[in-house]
């Protein structure tokens, strides 16, 4: 008997009984008051004892809904839309199989008004009773007021993600989040709400809405925020309120499918944040009809781009991958990470460098390539500028021992990965690359083989990069170097840039440039503040800026193309390149025969013939000496962006 008492009384089984007592009450009460109000004339209750027995019967249907539906199995804490559909099913089914036995069993008929106005009352009873219980746990219990861990939030927008975004922090418990308000820049949103908060004003009025309700944390709710957006909000945030609030920030448009945005999601904003561009919901069947079942080979692919361009052919199914690169270490890493990721992949991690032809050549013998992406290179400028042969020798002969040998064995496409130094090069690695263009646009001539160079600018993150030097620099306390305070770059994740260089590779022409749309060049003294502030720190105060001059060879800014090249294609962010002159039949030979005698020239010599293939090779600019300030190395601000063949 004891344990039965137990069981009964068991938490499970009181909250059971809770429920269905509630709705009882609310079904009596509904019943009740839909009998009064109906008039005389429709029905009138013969007896107390025949109401109560309609009463009983209706409670009796009611709940046998209930448990055929299961409705009093969901948490009434967690009510929602679901939960009160549900319960209008099951209120709905009773009052109908209560209807049914009336006709045929019960000596009196109820009219269907009484019936309706019943079930309209029982659920405004009931659905109220779940929606208040719920409020209450919200308010008292799970998130009780007046707690010292609370945090007084804005919400930066009133769209799809900032309500998916409220949602969520609704229905989590114990986050210590008290959501204040929204701020939308829409003024046609001012005073309406989502999930009951407010929009209380734009971005604007964020100082006197951080003073008002003591604002201790923004979280930027827009989903396709781009890096230009992210700069503006934040600069706006900042000169209103500096580092008095926190700035969080929730994943990207891709991370919005199927609802997927959870308070824990949110994140400090990171330096990717203010670099990241519009997002391009690329066609991506012409790329896995490229790389599905066919065997692809990645010259570089254990750099920067190359390994993502491991990672994204590698989901694209792939018969075999062919990882090549000269160091073992790199190349190791990359096999390792694809391993586990896709196991199904037939991967080969190939250690060897790319100028050496007959090894080359067996490679091909043996594995058959249908498609090669050469991403590697010397890319470093100023390692470059003082090793000017070897440069030319790596760079140069790794392109024409590549496009060869593709060329003999029928490879269906060759993409080569350029820079956008290669644009009217101010610099040896620019001019390098350039003649690699010029290399790979002679071998389209070939029968079968497609030929195509892709060219874009710096990624982030990338080896050698100036990012990695900058959070170096910050972590020790500063100074960050910057060379020039007015020098610009275009900058790119890495993910979106090898994304459009498949795009590229996949629909590209033969004998053509194509270029990834980088956006708006940002200024490398900006990126610096940006990630000071970024680490919690104030320029100029915490950590200084200094300026060191710029290096030979380096640009104040850089060009993807030059004017009356360009030419749009059919796919956002990319653009097709037409030079107007290409290289004579001589050039292939001519070049390979300077590619093996700069190992054995003087440098001089070596330097002043990059402009017999280079016309627009222009001789290094002194460096600019900045008064008062004092010349130390400084991070490569042209930003690496391939793998190097050492």
């Amino acid at each position: 008997m004891i344990m039965y008492i137990h069981y009964i009384t068991s938490k499970r089984h009181m909250s059971a009984v809770v429920k269905y007592s509630i709705d009882t009450v609310a079904i009596i009460a509904a019943f009740s008051i839909a009998a009064l109000i109906v008039p005389a004339s429709l029905w009138t209750v013969q007896t107390v004892w025949s109401f109560v027995l309609y009463t009983a019967v209706l409670i009796a249907f009611r709940h046998l809904s209930f448990l055929i539906l299961r409705n009093h199995t969901s948490i009434w804490r967690y009510s929602s839309i679901v939960d009160l559909y549900k319960l209008m099913q099951g209120a709905a089914m009773g009052s109908l199989l209560f209807y049914i036995t009336d006709l045929f069993t019960l000596p009196h008929e109820v009219p269907p008004l009484v019936l309706f106005i019943e079930l309209l009352l029982f659920l405004f009873f009931s659905g109220g009773a779940r929606v208040l219980i719920r409020r209450i746990f919200e308010l008292y219990i799970e998130h009780p007021e007046g707690t010292s861990s609370t945090q007084n939030v804005l919400i930066y927008g009133a769209g799809r993600a900032g309500e998916l975004l409220i949602r969520n922090i609704k229905t989590s418990k114990n986050i210590g989040i008290n959501l204040v308000g929204i701020v939308d820049d829409d003024p046609f949103k001012r005073g309406r709400r989502i999930h009951n908060v407010p929009v209380i004003g734009t971005g604007t009025d964020i100082k006197r809405l951080a003073e008002e309700y003591k604002i201790h944390e923004i979280y930027f709710a827009v989903a396709s925020l781009n890096g230009v957006q992210t700069r503006r909000l934040l600069k706006l945030i900042d000169d209103q309120v500096r580092d008095g609030v926190k700035v969080k920030i929730m994943p990207g448009l891709k991370d919005l499918v199927g609802g997927r945005v959870t308070v824990n999601q949110l994140r400090n904003v990171e330096i990717k944040d203010l670099l990241r561009r519009s997002p391009v919901e690329l066609d991506k069947t012409p790329v896995l009809r490229m790389i599905k079942d066919q065997k692809i080979l990645i010259v570089g692919g254990g750099g920067s781009i190359g390994s993502e361009l491991c990672r994204q052919v590698a989901s694209a199914n792939p018969k075999e991958l062919l990882i090549m690169d000269s160091s073992e270490f790199s190349v190791y890493q990359i096999t390792e990470q694809l391993l586990q990721s896709h196991p199904q992949i037939r991967v080969h991690p190939i250690v060897l460098d790319a100028c050496r032809e007959p090894q080359v050549r067996k490679l091909f013998e043996l594995h058959r390539p249908d498609h090669v992406f050469h991403a590697a290179a010397y890319k470093h400028v100023p390692l470059m500028e003082a090793n000017v042969m070897s440069a030319v020798y790596n760079n140069v002969k790794a392109t024409i021992v590549l496009s060869q040998i593709a060329a003999d064995f029928g490879v269906k496409r060759f993409v080569l990965i350029s820079s956008d130094k290669a644009v009217q090069p101010t610099n040896v690695m620019g001019a390098t690359k350039r003649m690699c263009e010029l290399v790979v646009l002679n071998a389209s001539a070939a029968q079968t083989t497609k030929f195509m160079a892709v060219r874009f600018g710096n990624v982030l993150g990338s080896s050698g990069s100036v990012i990695p030097k900058f959070k170096e620099q910050i972590a020790k306390g500063g100074p960050v170097t910057v060379t020039h305070p007015e020098i610009t770059r275009y900058f790119m994740l890495i993910p979106e840039a090898v994304e459009l260089v498949l795009q590229a590779g996949a629909i590209g022409e033969n004998s053509s440039i194509y270029v990834l749309d980088m956006g708006e060049p940002i200024r490398i003294h900006d990126l610096a503040e940006y990630m000071i502030k970024l680490s919690g720190l104030t320029p100029g105060e915490d950590v200084k800026i200094e300026y060191t001059g710029l290096r030979p060879g380096e640009k104040m800014h850089e060009s993807l193309h030059l004017d009356g090249e360009e030419c749009n294609t059919s796919i956002p962010d990319l653009m097709i390149l037409r030079s107007a002159h290409l290289p004579d039949d001589s050039f292939l030979q001519r070049v390979d025969a300077y590619a093996e005698q700069c190992m054995t020239i003087d440098e001089k010599t070596a330097r002043a013939r990059l402009k017999e293939f280079v016309p627009e090779y222009s001789a290094p600019v002194p460096a600019i000496k900045l008064t008062n300030q004092v010349r130390v190395p400084v991070p490569d601000t042209n930003g690496g962006h391939h793998a190097g063949l050492n």
